[in-house]
């Protein structure tokens, strides 16, 4: 039996699907307002940020490791007590100053495959794509790290997510304030259904500014 294009299903976005989809990968409490919730804030950020496949905990366990390691060096190197504090210091800031390292790396990269995303955004517009269409054609053209997340948004789009919904974690897990001014493009033109073209030639503009 044969499989041809007329006999497959056609899958079609189901709203009613939506809620099932995890919308962010928060891990700090969300409604919490505490000056430790607000510190894990950062933390699951800088996580998701930095690009890294780690989660949080494997972070925290490596900066346990990395305070012991050097910390217990210092204190048989040295046996002193001021020298093991500063080793156990350094230790446990070592995982946190690679993602700081790697964030801003991934933020810089990010940033430059914009205009090459928009580029692309445009030239399926010219040849008659709505704006799902080219988010998706875009999307699969693009690189990571950045082709990497707008597939992710697409993957919502075809549940039934709108736009903005899809888009709205987007420069939280970027850091890129390049990105907020894109999703905000991309929600107007969804909402107010504006031409397409027009709009991107506008975001390049301000982009570039």
């Amino acid at each position: 039996m044969t499989t041809g294009p007329a006999n497959r299903l056609r899958i079609e976005p189901q709203p009613q699907f939506a809620k099932i989809l995890k919308v962010d990968d928060s891990y700090a409490p969300p409604d919490s307002t505490s000056a430790a919730a607000r510190i894990n804030g950062r933390f699951d950020r800088l996580v998701v940020q930095s690009g890294t496949s780690a989660a949080p905990g494997v972070v925290l366990r490596l900066c346990v490791l990395g305070a012991v390691t050097i910390g217990g060096a210092a204190f048989v190197v040295t046996e002193n007590l001021l020298w093991t504090a500063l080793g156990l210091a350094i230790g446990a800031f070592l995982p946190i100053y690679w993602l700081l390292i790697a964030r801003a790396r991934r933020v810089r990269k990010v940033e430059r495959q914009i205009p090459e995303l928009i580029e692309g955004l445009e030239h399926a517009a010219r040849h008659g794509r709505g704006l799902a269409q080219s988010l998706e054609m875009s999307a699969a053209e693009t690189p990571a790290p950045l082709g990497v997340e707008i597939q992710r948004a697409v993957r919502r789009m075809r549940m039934g997510i709108g736009v903005e919904a899809a888009f709205e974690d987007l420069p939280e897990r970027t850091g890129s304030t390049q990105i907020s001014t894109l999703v905000s493009a991309l929600a107007e033109h969804d909402r107010s259904g504006c031409d397409l073209i027009d709009h991107l030639e506008r975001l390049k503009s301000r982009l570039a500014t």
